[in-house]
């Protein structure tokens, strides 16, 4: 049976309010701490890293986006605990639902119940509250209310504080936004975001890299002069692995380590006949540009890692997985739970990572 081609957002058609989290405006002046631009140079990075440890060779993880597909990462990260040789990494980015798991995955561990209750335990009433007509004809058909109550549940101040406590030791949290206002990516630093503890601007963050468009609405973030409105970082990336300018940098660069690329969703699909409609040549082509970009970033990421020494590899979901999506249920477990023990199965197999 073939699985699912990858989700894309509905188009929005009009507008109405984003979704506006209750937060404290953050002082311009923070700013260049708690972000930077995708494209920003070695030398702006060099502030947001710990370069001792980009230097000594570091551990970097990095979770692409996928939808629902985000069960899988889990499973992989579960699984990988059981089976032993799980490190602590130095540095773990995230983009759209490999930011809802980051967090998670950058504590270690201890946290795998959660992103098995995340990944296990919620259908799409947990998650969605579609909006009818009003949500057609205005910013996104759905509320993002019950997310923001999810990420509230499992990110509470306790959590985002342990994290605060982990960068002030040098590791790193980065998940990628979309800004709708300026139409580029930015990158949050999240460790000194919750190092100054600054909660609320840490979930909803969150929430923006997970809010997919026409499905969420925006996230507005107040920043006293002014206010940005931030989706889902899948719109420009499908996942952040190696920026090169994050690694470089003037007083010396960094070699060696180890690059682990989680990818939710599939890189070689089974072949399958497409339905010669609208919705479904849509659908087809949308998944095979995603995965197109998926697999590009994944090759520059190979390269990369070949280039400075680092051991490479990368999981993803395969053409063996057989339970069928069903586009009219979103967030189902019927289709998220076997896919969270697939990932898991694959990695107490050994069969999770491959070089390429």
């Amino acid at each position: 049976m073939k699985r699912r081609g990858f989700v894309f957002g509905a188009l929005a058609l009009g507008a109405c309010s984003s979704a506006r989290p209750k937060l404290r405006a953050i002082e311009a002046a923070l700013l260049p701490s708690f972000r930077i631009g995708a494209d920003a140079p070695a030398e702006a990075w060099a502030a947001h890293l710990d370069l001792g440890r980009m230097r000594s060779g570091p551990k970097v993880l990095a979770l692409s986006g996928g939808g629902e597909d985000g069960a899988f990462g889990a499973g992989v990260l579960t699984g990988w605990s059981e089976a032993g040789g799980r490190p602590e990494f130095d540095v773990v980015t995230g983009v759209s639902t490999g930011a809802l798991m980051a967090p998670f995955a950058f504590l270690g561990p201890e946290f795998d119940p959660e992103l098995r209750r995340i990944y296990t335990s919620y259908n799409g009433e947990d998650l969605l509250e579609v909006q009818g007509l009003p949500g057609i004809l205005g910013a996104s058909l759905a509320s993002s209310f019950p997310m923001k109550g999810l990420i509230r549940k499992h990110l509470p101040d306790p959590v985002i504080d342990r994290i605060g406590a982990e960068y002030r030791k040098g590791r790193r949290l980065f998940v990628v936004t979309s800004n709708l206002d300026t139409g580029r990516a930015v990158i949050w630093d999240m460790g000194a975001i919750a190092d100054a503890g600054r909660h609320e601007l840490f979930r909803a963050v969150t929430l923006a890299s997970a809010s997919i468009p026409g499905l969420f609405p925006p996230v507005r973030l107040d920043f006293g002069a002014g206010r940005e409105a931030h989706v889902d970082g899948g719109v420009h990336m499908p996942l952040l692995a190696v920026p090169e300018a994050a690694f470089s940098n003037p007083s010396g660069g960094m070699r060696g380590g180890a690059l682990y690329i989680l990818v939710n969703n599939t890189l070689r699909p089974s072949p399958e006949p497409v339905r010669r409609q609208s919705f479904s040549i849509m659908q087809q082509t949308f998944a095979t540009m995603v995965r197109s970009q998926a697999a590009q970033s994944v090759g520059i990421a190979r390269r990369y890692a070949e280039r400075t020494g680092m051991r490479f590899a990368v999981a993803t979901i395969g053409p063996d997985f057989d339970v069928e999506w069903n586009a009219t249920e979103r967030f189902s477990q019927d289709y998220m739970q076997p896919l969270f023990e697939y990932g898991r199965a694959r990695v107490l197999a050994g069969r999770a990572w491959k070089n390429g």
